[in-house]
This record gives C-alpha cells, sequence and structure tokens, in this order.
C-alpha cells in the first residue's frame, strides 16, 4: 500500500524528502488501517519504508512494523522538491516522459530506473523468502517498479491505494 498524503501529495515530487501526514492523510490512514486490520491473519508481517510518512501509515496497522530501507522512495535527484510546472520548465523532455507515465526514469542527480528495479527485485526476493502474507508500505514510485516486477503492471498509486499481488485490489480507502 502506499503511504498516506502528506502535504506534498500531488504537489511536488516528494522522493526522499519526509513531510508528514496531513491531517487528511492522518484520517485516511486510520480508515484504512481499521478496515485492514479486520482482515488481516495474525501471520501478517507489516514491512514499511523508514519514511516518516510510511511508517505513520503503517503504525495504523496496529502490528509491528518491520523497516526496510528498500522500501524508501526513488531519489529523485535534483527534480526533489520540485512542482510539476517547475519540472516542466527545467527539464521539458523529462516533463513530457513523466507526462506520458512513463516510469523508467534515471532521475537527474538521483536514482536510475535500473537500480530501482534491482532494489525491489531483492526487496521481492526477501519477501518470498519470509514465507508468509506480508502488508508492504512504500511510496508510488517504488511501489509501481515492485508491482511492474512482479505482475507486470505499470500503473501509478494514489495515496492509501492498496494492491494485492495474490488476489483481487483491496482498492482506496
Amino acid at each position: 500500500m502506499r503511504h498516506a498524503k502528506t502535504s506534498w501529495s500531488g504537489e511536488r515530487y516528494c522522493g526522499r524528502s519526509d513531510p508528514p501526514l496531513s491531517d487528511d492523510g492522518i484520517a485516511q490512514a486510520n480508515a484504512l488501517g481499521a478496515r485492514l486490520a479486520s482482515v488481516l491473519g495474525t501471520e501478517v508481517e507489516v514491512w514499511s519504508s523508514p519514511a516518516l510518512r510510511a511508517r505513520d501509515t503503517a503504525a495504523r496497522l496496529g502490528r509491528m512494523v518491520r523497516l526496510d530501507e528498500r522500501l524508501l522512495e526513488v531519489d529523485l535527484g535534483s527534480v526533489e522538491g520540485l512542482t510539476f510546472a517547475e519540472l516542466s520548465s527545467l527539464h521539458p523532455d523529462l516533463g513530457q516522459r513523466v507526462a506520458s507515465g512513463d516510469a523508467r526514469i534515471d532521475w537527474p542527480g538521483g536514482e536510475s530506473w535500473r537500480a530501482l528495479d534491482q532494489r525491489v527485485s531483492s526487496l521481492w526476493a526477501s519477501l518470498e523468502r519470509a514465507g508468509h502474507d506480508a502488508v508492504v508500505v512504500s511510496h508510488g514510485g517504488t511501489l509501481r517498479a515492485l508491482v511492474r516486477h512482479v505482475l507486470g503492471d505499470d500503473r501509478a498509486f494514489a495515496p492509501c491505494e492498496v494492491v494485492s499481488i495474490d488476489g483481487p485490489p483491496w482498492g482506496a480507502a
């Protein structure tokens, strides 16, 4: 699942910056946490990015949370904190690629899509080795890469959206 809303959600590119959940995000995370807590089995582990916005969302599930650096958002380099308009002005070609839905981007001064793919591949192998169900709380870019790696589905995630790798999607809260 993607973390709940922050003040940057839908406004600024947020990679390694770490804004807290907004008031709407807290309400969103509480609602989804209550909903999932009623259907999660006792053996389900919760894995989370160590970023505050993900940890705070994961904590709403009422379980111990395992932090994993591989779940951090993509390092956006010089794009970090920019609005879409600013990105398009400073990097017109990159702005066009992002607008077209292209997720395989080498971020200027940041992480390459190949490095992200290797990171999520390693994470997926760890999840498989764990041998039981898990809820993964992460970020839009990282989740997109993980779901693309596992299911071949290349799609964006809204804040607090959940997708089930082994069953029907849960949908957004």
